[in-house]
């Protein structure tokens, strides 16, 4: 295992900046997941760790060392692709082994070692198979035995389950944690999934536009957002978004929507008046009939999940989405009251989107 760190780490095509100086430190062991739409620089700058992409400046320490110039094999670093990257003319077994082959091991301590890999990941029957004859599943397990088995300072993970299906993808979440619990290598997930990197991650960096937003714990961004940006991308459904302007008498504050609807804000709010403001609401804070601040409007969507139901629903000329445990009767047209506590209520800057 090793610890990786990234200096002022940046990345340039010509004139455009992808990477604009990242600063980022992963412990030994850590499972961090960067997370980001599409465009943000993460899967880039997991590719100039593992040396696919030069450095345009900044610096890459592995364990304490600079590698900025080190070539892929001398990192020491095992790569897991979104479309496993097999050998198709090989099989499961060497596939597995192929880079300990060309490591000049030898052949007794390679079947060892693919041996004890194939049990870990339960691909002891499949051994002798072409990964023609194997499901998206079982050619991932084998992409991360390839990986395995070499056991690298560091695993990169690039969108590893964005090919399989809906319910694959959570079985592969599960053993890929549990992997991870066996095997403690330092690993980097790269993911647009927000609750793929909540379930695996200890730690969740979330990008945008080449530079970090936030980072920390997943259950710490979901409760203490930085911006509108972090607190919209980590949650699902999104977080419901109100402009305003803020108000108050000095015993109480509001936000004025602009729509003949307010919003107070309790005693315990302390905004300038007149300030433009975001009110950020989660849609599993809203709860049908619930007290606090109160929105009624007409039900649009209903949308059942199986133990939640969600809910879209229009207020004054404002569309919200709730979350609803079990299958509510409602449907659309018909109306309805949802409610909030205010202290459930996230207030942002209405200019700089920074959460206040």
């Amino acid at each position: 295992m090793s610890t990786v760190e990234l200096r002022s780490f940046k990345k340039s095509y010509g004139a455009v900046d992808i990477l604009h100086g990242v600063n980022l430190s992963i412990a030994e062991g850590e499972f961090v997941a960067l997370v980001g739409p599409s465009g943000c620089g993460k899967s880039t700058m997991l590719r100039m760790i593992a040396g696919l992409e030069d450095i345009t400046s900044g610096e890459l320490l592995l364990d304490g060392k600079v590698v900025n110039t080190r070539s892929p094999k001398e990192r020491n670093i095992a790569m897991v692709f979104q479309n496993y990257a097999l050998y198709p003319h090989m099989s499961v077994r060497e596939n597995i082994g192929l880079n300990l082959k060309i490591a000049g091991i030898g052949k007794a301590e390679v079947a060892e070692r693919v041996t004890a890999v194939s049990r870990l990941l339960s691909l002891e029957d499949l051994l002798d198979r072409q990964p023609s004859q194997l499901s998206g599943g079982q050619r991932q397990r084998v992409a991360m035995g390839r990986a395995i088995v070499r056991n690298p300072a560091a695993f990169l993970f690039d969108e590893p389950l964005s090919n399989l299906d809906a319910k694959l993808r959570v079985q592969m979440r599960t053993e890929i944690k549990a992997l991870h619990a066996k095997v403690r290598t330092t690993s980097i997930y790269v993911t647009h999934d927000q609750v793929e990197a909540m379930t695996l991650a200890d730690r969740v960096v979330v990008m945008n536009k080449g530079r970090i937003e936030q980072q920390g714990a997943p259950i710490d961004l979901y409760e203490n957002p930085i911006n509108m940006f972090v607190a919209g991308f980590i949650g699902s459904p999104s977080m419901n978004f109100l402009r305003g302007v803020a108000g108050g008498d000095g015993e109480a504050a509001w936000v004025d929507l602009g729509n003949g609807m307010r919003i107070d804000l309790g005693s315990h709010a302390r905004v300038t008046a007149g300030r433009p403001v975001v009110v950020g609401i989660r849609p599993e804070h809203l709860q049908i009939g619930a007290p606090g601040v109160q929105f009624e409007g007409i039900v649009d969507f209903v949308e059942p999940t199986g133990a939640q139901t969600h809910v879209t629903f229009t207020a004054k000329g404002l569309t919200l989405a709730s979350v609803q445990n079990g299958n509510p009767a409602l449907a659309a047209g018909r109306p309805v009251r949802m409610g909030c506590a205010a202290e459930q209520l996230y207030l942002f800057d209405g200019t700089t989107e920074a959460r206040l």
